[in-house]
């Protein structure tokens, strides 16, 4: 039996090479852009510099890099359905007044991205868009040039509205400006058409929750949601986990259309080479500035982040903070233990001892940092690093208990000179110091098997 041979006409041409894992990870990649040295900066412009810097890198890991070429097949598969031949599209032109209801239409379907809030989610949708590249493709038979969009990115902001949505897209795709006077329904009839003749392959929400803010939040995003389905390209939309909850309360008819494909990103455990390579690279960012060790330090740093690129980014600008005024001002592993501490990072310590909680004990009062689907690899090698990062503490402080009371006081003194923290000085006598310290190190140990995060 012959297999017939598939037709793949110019667009699947344009994007074909994008299938290639190299070739993703070249097009994706960001590199770090050191910043300069400049003695005479304030702290508060140069905090905003590095946040800035820190940003803009994108190293992607194996993971994304999966992901990306999984998403890529969405819109190679439009393409192939669409857009196989040029009097196929030609026809489809003609056609595209079509309701959803007509003989031709084909349900696009829908791709959720998902996982831990600062997780990279947005990251991976931008390093797509460097990925697959608009463009011009040639069709001989019309006899001129047509524009291929791949991808269409709508990320939403706190004030955006479906209108606010249909500007964005049209602006993108070089069209006209909206007015007061249109309609939802026209300007959905109207992009849906813009869409096809610009070849989009898939369209793109991100910053969903800006929507799920608001009274009534959740079918607002429903109805958004289902809404760009109807346009006739595959739907591709991220969603903290928090309004995943809340989709899944949804009737079935909106939960099957909605989250029948599922894509969670899970951070890099702190044994994983890429989350090595991403701590080299933000170290690129500010080499004299930086001084802790990727490799040596990875899982020091993994539990005072839970590895979320978000929150490690916080961490290292309230560790800045905390050395600014300094002549020579060095970040390191324990100025970093300091910083986890600050009132900056109070926000993201609650959520690094909620996550931590997870991986040991198994669950969370937190909806926002707890996937409600089942466990994948991904999820049981994250949540192992916990374990592993969690248990290896508690061996270090068994074996501090066995130590005399002396010595226990000599480890944490050199722990103390390590991470200088500014107190105010109280007189008190030596004894009673003494007995105070030996009661802290007692609370301690015996905190430390109790869910309570190790840094504290």
């Amino acid at each position: 039996m012959n297999t017939p041979l598939i037709q793949t006409g110019p667009w699947v041409e344009h994007v074909k090479s994008c299938l290639d894992l190299e070739v993703i990870r070249a097009r994706a990649t960001l590199a770090a852009q050191p910043l300069p040295i400049w003695s005479g900066l304030s702290p508060t412009v140069y905090v905003d510099m590095l946040k800035s810097a820190m940003q803009a890198v994108f190293i992607p890991t194996e993971q994304q890099l999966h992901c990306m070429r999984t998403l890529i097949e969405i819109v190679v598969a439009k393409y192939l359905r669409d857009y196989s031949s040029e009097r196929d599209f030609q026809a489809g032109v003609v056609d595209r007044h079509l309701s959803a209801n007509g003989d031709k239409y084909v349900d696009p379907g829908a791709t959720l991205i998902t996982g831990l809030s600062g997780g990279g989610k947005s990251a991976l949708l931008d390093g797509i868009g460097r990925v697959l590249i608009p463009g011009a493709i040639k069709l001989p038979l019309l006899g001129e040039e047509w524009p291929i969009h791949p991808l269409l990115l709508v990320r939403l902001t706190a004030n955006s509205a479906q209108k606010a949505l249909f500007a964005d897209a049209f602006k993108q795709l070089n069209k006209r400006k909206l007015v007061k006077s249109d309609s939802l329904s026209q300007l959905s009839d109207e992009l849906a058409q813009v869409m096809y003749v610009h070849g989009v392959g898939a369209l793109t929400l991100d910053e969903l929750q800006f929507l799920s803010l608001s009274t009534g939040s959740t079918s607002k995003a429903v109805q958004l949601l289902v809404h760009c389905l109807g346009m006739g390209s595959p739907l591709i939309y991220c969603a903290n986990y928090s309004l995943v909850h809340k989709l899944l309360k949804q009737p079935s008819e909106q939960k099957q259309r909605l989250i029948s494909s599922v894509i969670e990103l899970y951070p890099e455990p702190f044994d994983s080479p890429d989350f090595v390579k991403i701590l080299a690279e933000l170290q690129k960012v500010a080499p004299t500035l930086f001084e802790f060790d990727p490799a040596n330090d990875a899982q020091e740093i993994f539990q005072l982040t839970a590895g979320p690129g978000r929150m490690l980014r916080h961490l290292l600008v309230a560790s800045y903070k905390l050395v600014c005024n300094e002549k020579k001002p060095k970040v390191t592993l324990a100025v970093m233990k300091q910083a986890f501490r600050s009132a900056d990072f109070t926000s993201d310590r609650v959520d690094v001892q909620a996550i931590m909680r997870i991986g040991v004990e198994g669950g969370s009062n937190h909806p926002d940092l707890r996937s409600p689907f089942p466990k994948s690899s991904r999820a049981d090698a994250f949540f192992a690093a916990t374990k592993k990062a969690r248990a290896q503490q508690d061996a270090l402080a068994a074996v501090l208990s066995t130590l005399p009371a002396e010595q226990q006081r000599a480890i944490i003194k050199e722990q103390r000179k390590a991470a200088p923290a500014k107190v105010l000085p109280l007189k008190r006598s030596k004894e009673a110091a003494d007995d105070r310290m030996e009661a802290a190190t007692r609370r301690f140990i015996e905190s430390s098997g109790k869910g309570i995060h190790p840094c504290l």
